[in-house]
């Protein structure tokens, strides 16, 4: 059984497909643009109305 807090694979093709159209949007992204990205679509998935949150720990 996989941890919740793991991506499935569905959602980690959509943190990519995210991602790539960010930097392809633009002509000059920095790194910390990609990171931020990946930050916001984190927080995207993991939203506190969400069943698991990064960093939780099993209760």
């Amino acid at each position: 059984m996989n941890n919740d807090n793991n991506l499935s694979q569905e959602q980690f093709q959509e943190l990519l497909i995210s991602v790539y159209t960010k930097t392809n949007d633009s002509n000059e992204i920095s790194a910390i643009d990609i990171v931020n990205e990946i930050k916001q679509k984190l927080l995207t998935i993991y939203s506190p109305n969400s069943h698991a949150q990064i960093g939780d720990k099993a209760k």
